[in-house]
Order: structure tokens, then sequence, then C-alpha cells
């Protein structure tokens, strides 16, 4: 399982027209509701929600017409970078794997059927210590979750329960010990956990 996340899509500027990305360990993974522990040696870890797509068949050089095809579910999730140490590798050009790969770092919630999201109609509200830091509406979403899917598939071949984190929701935001994270759609819940 992969867990791929993709950047801002803003100034693209490559041959493939495609988004930056990275790609996190397995072990970055957390649901359930468990607690995301700030790594040692940070001293300004961020925040970043993301709608999150799980790819549910075999796919390489998908075409953008088909990508609808390739996942079967959605939901909110949460990426955690180490902010401080991300500007020291821009100085150094060290592996960004530094700044992002920690255990428990991406967080994400509960996966709702692509299907039943598309008949939703309230956006998505995203949270942070109960103050709303992002309402995400769903028009557009599938739209961009085909360009991501067809630009990744050029030069990855995806597999089923690869996690595709789509470009962040929200600025970095800081976090610290006993801050709450959630995201609700409508009346469903479907993101909650604590920083520790």
């Amino acid at each position: 399982m992969k867990i791929i996340v993709v950047g801002e899509s803003e100034g693209i500027d490559n041959k493939l027209g495609c988004p930056a990305f990275y790609i996190k360990p397995d072990s970055a993974l957390v649901k359930g509701g468990k607690p995301f522990f700030v790594p040692d040696g940070t001293s300004r870890c961020e925040a970043r929600y993301h709608w999150v797509a799980r790819v549910s068949r075999l796919g390489k050089s998908i075409a953008r017409r088909w990508a609808d095809r390739y996942y079967d579910a959605l939901t909110l999730g949460v990426t955690f970078t180490a902010q401080d140490i991300v500007t020291q590798l821009q100085d150094h050009r060290e592996p960004w794997a530094l700044a992002t790969a920690a255990d428990n770092s991406a967080a994400i919630g509960e996966m709702v059927e692509a299907d039943r999201l598309r008949l939703m109609t309230s956006p998505a509200v995203c949270t942070l210590n109960g103050k709303a830091v992002a309402t995400a509406s769903l028009e557009g979403l599938r739209d961009r979750v085909a360009d991501v899917i067809a630009c990744l598939s050029l030069l990855m071949t995806l597999r089923q329960g690869d996690l595709i984190y789509l470009g962040p929701l929200t600025e970095g935001l800081p976090v610290k010990p006993d801050d709450h994270l959630a995201a609700t759609i409508g009346d469903a819940r479907l993101l909650a956990f604590n920083v520790k």
C-alpha cells in the first residue's frame, strides 16, 4: 500500500502537468481516532487537511475519462509535517522524508463510498479545537480526483488499497499536544482525534 500526498496544484511547471507529490511509508497511517504523537526533534509541527481517495483496482496510464473506475471511496484526512525541518531542508537539499515520514503522520477518517458521497450536498467542515479552519465543498471533487489519478498513473502503477491525499485544503496549522482535530459532513463525523 502506498500513501501518496499531493501538493498544491497552483503554478504547475513540468512536462506532465502534474502537481508535486511525495510518498509516506505505510507506518505513517493512523485511523480509528488514535492520537498523533508529535515527533521528538521538531519544534514546529503543522497539520494540513486533505480529501483522500482510496484506489480500488490495479491501473497504469489511466485515461482521465476512466479514472472514476479506479477509486471507490473518499474521506478526509490530515498530514503532519515537521515544518522547522522543512525550512532546514530548503538550504541543505536533504530528503523530505526527514520532515514528512514520521509514524502516524497521516491520519485518515471513515471512508464513504464515492457514489454515496456524490449525493451529499453539505460541505465538509474541518476544525481545530472546535474552531472551523476549512470548509471543503464537494463541487469539483470528482474532477480533481480524476486529474490526479490520471497524472499519477503515468508515473507509477496504482494498486488496490493505495491512498491518495489530494492537495491540501488548509495552510499549515501549527499543532501541539492536547489539540483536537475533527472533520464532518453534515451530521456525519468522519474524523476526530487528538494530538499528544
